[in-house]
């Protein structure tokens, strides 16, 4: 288990951001990031799964963090490529690898968006 740090793909005058995770192996974690004042958020998981399924997390108290919701109210747990919209506003958020095997291999992007202050 590693933990991945994220990298800014993209940041648009403080109004839009893209945060990337790649090359994410079984059971790893990604480095939290802070997205607490951008009001829309998705996540794009892509790349070779091996039997992986990928949560998304986030919280308010660092390291304790949750599985948050997509905006169908179902839990953020992912086993194959897919776009979700995150529901829930937290402070810190990071995608979490639960098992998969020697083949796993994912890249996570995600995408908040909020007016400029």
């Amino acid at each position: 288990m590693a933990s991945i740090p994220h990298t800014t793909v993209l940041q648009e005058r403080g109004v839009l951001v893209l945060m990337s995770w790649n090359g994410m192996k079984a059971n790893d974690q990604g480095e939290p990031c802070e997205f607490a004042r951008f009001t829309d958020r998705s996540v794009h998981v892509y790349g070779t799964w091996g039997g992986a399924t990928l949560v998304f997390e986030g919280g308010n108290a660092g390291p304790d963090l949750s599985i948050l919701d997509d905006l169908k109210g179902n839990q953020i747990s992912l086993t194959s490529n897919k776009v979700v919209g995150v529901a829930q506003p937290a402070m810190f958020m990071r995608p979490r690898v639960v098992n998969g095997d020697g083949s796993t291999n994912l890249n996570v992007v995600m995408m908040a968006r909020g007016t400029k202050i």
